[in-house]
């Protein structure tokens, strides 16, 4: 099978040697690297159902980094921005602790106005906060999962969000 002169090759003798073969293709027409790893995962995934939860859990984390407006840290997993970022209930704690002039901590519903009111995230059709062009300087959208196993992305605001939001709580 030929697909051009630039692309001559044997037929491969194993799945594997099909995944190296395609994978070298995408590459050479310039997909993204993330994404070439996504569809690799995937493919070994259906060759290896018995490891099928070692592919899903790294197909999280590219998912996750795809998702993410900076280029990535490789030091950043799911796991440690969660441990680094904020719920909107925390902000309002964390407000009262850095701010004195904020007696009470606000609640996770007028955080979530304020950083509506400062345009760093809006609801979606599913009425599901989505971070704002604005709030990804601040914020970041993590998988998390429920008691009852189930996976979602949940928006989560780094400790730089606070200088932001104090101004809206200072006089309340």
């Amino acid at each position: 099978m030929t697909i051009s002169s630039e692309f001559e090759f044997d037929r491969p003798t194993s799945a594997a040697q099909a995944i190296e073969l395609a994978t070298s293709i995408l590459r050479s027409v310039g997909v993204d690297l993330h994404q070439i790893a996504f569809w690799r995962l995937s493919q070994h995934s259906k060759l290896d159902p018995a490891n099928a939860n070692i592919y899903e859990d790294a197909l999280e984390v590219i998912e996750w980094r795809m998702t993410q407006p900076q280029p990535p840290d490789l030091t950043q997993t799911p796991a440690t921005v969660a441990l680094t970022t904020l719920t909107a209930t925390q902000v309002g704690q964390m407000l009262t602790e850095r701010y004195p002039d904020i007696i009470h901590p606000p609640s996770a519903q007028r955080v979530n106005q304020a950083l509506e009111q400062l345009d760093f995230h809006s609801h979606n059709d599913k009425k599901v906060w989505q971070l704002t062009k604005l709030g990804q300087q601040h914020g970041r959208l993590i998988s998390v999962t429920d008691e009852q196993d189930r996976t979602r992305l949940q928006v989560r605001w780094l400790p730089t969000v606070l200088d932001r939001l104090a101004p809206l709580f200072v006089s309340c």
